[in-house]
C-alpha cells in the first residue's frame, strides 16, 4: 500500500508511481513492485469518502476527480467538489492505494475465498462493502448516511 496526502496530488502535477518505487514496472509480475496498484481509497481518518479504481494509473483517475482532464473530458466529481469545499483542511486527507492482493488484507475471506485471480472490479466492489465510504453509492451495501456536518 502507497499512503500520501491530498495535498501532493493537488501541487505535484508530475506525482506518479515512480516518486514512490523509481524501478516500478508495472507489466513484469514476480518483481518487488511489479503490482498495479488498481484500488485507491480517500479518507480522513476514519472517515472514509471514496473508494475507486483504474486498471490504467491511479494517479490520473485521481487527478479527474479534481478536474484535470480525464478521457478526453474535464469535470469534477462528487470527490473533487468535497475536496474542494474542505480546502485547507483536505489537503491533509490521505489517499491510499492498494493492490487487489493487498485489498485482501482489509476485506473479509468470504469475498475473494474460492478465487484463483483476484480481480479489480470484485476487490472494488469488496472494498466499497467492507469501508462503507459516503460517495460510492453503487455497491455500498450500509443505510445511506449523509456526509457528517463538519465536511460538508
Amino acid at each position: 500500500m502507497i499512503r500520501f496526502e491530498v495535498a501532493r496530488l493537488l501541487d505535484e502535477p508530475e506525482l506518479n508511481i515512480f516518486t514512490f518505487f523509481p524501478d516500478y514496472c508495472s507489466h513484469k509480475a514476480g518483481t518487488s513492485v511489479g503490482e498495479n496498484f488498481t484500488i485507491y481509497v480517500v479518507r480522513d481518518c476514519d472517515e472514509v469518502f471514496y473508494v475507486g479504481k483504474s486498471d490504467d494509473d491511479c494517479f490520473v483517475r485521481l487527478r479527474s476527480h479534481i478536474g484535470r482532464i480525464f478521457r478526453g473530458r474535464k469535470s469534477v466529481s462528487l470527490l473533487g467538489s468535497l475536496i474542494q469545499r474542505n480546502l485547507p483542511k483536505s489537503r491533509q486527507w490521505s489517499v491510499e492505494l492498494y493492490t487487489n492482493e493487498d485489498t485482501k488484507e482489509i476485506i473479509k475471506m468470504r469475498f475473494y475465498k474460492g478465487f484463483s485471480f483476484w480481480p479489480t472490479e470484485y476487490a472494488e466492489a469488496a472494498m466499497i462493502q467492507t469501508l462503507k465510504p459516503y460517495l460510492n453509492q453503487k455497491l455500498n451495501t450500509r443505510d445511506r448516511r449523509e456526509i457528517p456536518e463538519r465536511y460538508r
